[in-house]
């Protein structure tokens, strides 16, 4: 996302599909991707078992806990052995060791920039808020709430900035 230059070396850019470390966007299975996603939207910590009843819910427990922890070391060996850690029986991503558009986003909304970010003018994150969702997001069954949150951040987004475009307008 250009409109936000983060200090964390991970950067989970929700709204375009992908994970970038140290500003380098990398490739991730379809797997990987998800689990990636579900911890940047659930980033005080989630079970494994909830894990596994989100990313595979059509698999049986033993088996999704297989493919969990495949994913899980996976990711660590693209983004790092550090990037997942397993703590208070949940996994998350290391503390302080990434950020999200949508976090970054929200802060912005709420005039609480994130900590260590550059954010560039409300417009260009509305105009990132207002591009098409990668396909195949729609495949997650999960991710729903996370559209409505997108959706939301869009229309909040919008209201501020359209007063702004107004007095612009006006002063021309």
């Amino acid at each position: 996302m250009e409109a936000f230059v983060a200090s964390a070396p991970l950067f989970v850019e929700t709204l375009r599909g992908r994970v970038l470390r140290n500003g380098l966007c990398k490739p991730l299975s379809s797997d990987q991707l998800q689990l990636c996603m579900a911890l940047a939207v659930y980033r005080d910590g989630v079970s494994p078992r909830t894990l596994c009843n989100l990313l595979f819910p059509e698999m049986d427990p033993q088996a999704a806990m297989g493919r969990l922890k495949v994913s899980v070391h996976g990711v660590r060996a693209h983004l790092g052995p550090e990037s997942i850690v397993f703590f208070h029986d949940s996994y998350r991503f290391s503390a302080g060791g990434f950020t999200s558009d949508l976090e970054l986003i929200e802060s912005l909304l709420a005039g609480t920039p994130g900590d260590g970010c550059d954010l560039v003018p409300v417009s260009e994150a509305i105009a990132n808020l207002s591009q098409p969702l990668p396909k195949f997001y729609a495949s997650w069954s999960w991710f729903g709430p996370v559209e409505e949150r997108i959706a939301c951040l869009a229309r909040d987004a919008a209201r501020l900035v359209r007063p702004r475009e107004g007095r612009r307008a006006n002063l021309a």
